[in-house]
């Protein structure tokens, strides 16, 4: 069986991902389905997904990974995008396709956040896996705000304004009980089905920024938060912040002199809107 290949757009270029595997192409288009254009044009990189008796195989770059014996095999979240030392194909494939339109597009900063708009601008949600972005962001979409992203966000240093990167986001479910965080990762995730009439296309103007943690043993609460603590924060979750250094410094500084930031604790999630209700 032949499938079509996915192009996976972001500004000009595209990932290509080809596979005749059934079930990892119909993951892989969900996942990127606001992502996807029907035909080729610039090509950042090209992936090739094969199986081969039990395992399935890998190819980008030139470079054919290590086999893995299952497509997404529950194992925890390492540190970073570093999802290729896991034996998980398809958060493997996606890490090579977040890399491969970031490193096309090192112009740009891009960071491991998540943002919601509205008419006044966005909403910007930094954090590592695990500290509630994904909650928050599809949280306040369900409620009428514009989807920008739930994971990888690029901004522009010229100017502060942020890009869409709209991947499928992706929330773990609420199973009801206490589940500890060095665990959450067990915690099965379901994908939000997303309106492509209601992604914020064009870039936006950061009105603020919140530092989210989810943590299941506290109440919600938010406070603010100093500009020195809140660029610490950012260059902390900056994925490519070698790529600019000194001007990735001036620019997170210019960001949070200006704007207002905050720390966002909390375990349910209708309170954890109260709290945002206050500042937006």
């Amino acid at each position: 069986m032949s499938l079509l290949p996915l192009y996976i757009t972001f500004g000009q270029y595209q990932v290509v991902v080809e596979t005749e595997i059934f079930d990892v192409h119909t993951i892989l288009k969900q996942w990127f389905y606001a992502m996807l254009e029907p035909q080729p044009s610039l090509i950042a990189r090209q992936i090739t997904i094969r199986q081969e008796a039990d395992n399935y195989i890998m190819q980008s770059e030139g470079k054919v990974h290590e086999a893995m014996p299952s497509l997404s095999e529950t194992l925890p979240r390492t540190a970073g995008y570093a999802y290729a030392e896991r034996k998980d194909l398809l958060q493997a494939v996606k890490y090579e396709v977040v890399m491969g339109l970031l490193l096309v597009h090192r112009e740009l900063l891009w960071f491991h956040a998540g943002a919601v708009a509205n008419d006044r601008g966005a909403v910007v949600f930094a954090a590592p896996g695990g500290g509630g972005k994904s909650t928050l962001v599809t949280q306040l979409y369900q409620q009428g705000w514009r989807y920008l992203s739930d994971d990888v966000l690029p901004l522009e240093l010229a100017t502060g304004n942020i890009f869409s990167f709209p991947q499928t986001p992706r929330v773990r479910q609420n199973t009801g009980e206490l589940v500890p965080s060095d665990r959450l990762w067990e915690v099965p995730k379901l994908d939000l089905r997303l309106d492509l009439n209601t992604i914020c296309r064009s870039p936006s103007p950061i009105q603020a920024i919140v530092f989210p943690n989810f943590d299941q043993q506290t109440q919600a609460q938010i406070s603010p938060c100093s500009p020195g603590t809140a660029a610490i924060e950012l260059l902390r979750n900056c994925i490519n912040f070698t790529d600019h250094k000194q001007a990735a410094v001036q620019r997170i500084c210019e960001i949070v002199k200006h704007l207002p930031a905050f720390k966002l604790s909390f375990s349910n999630i209708d309170a954890a809107i109260e709290c945002l209700d206050k500042i937006s």
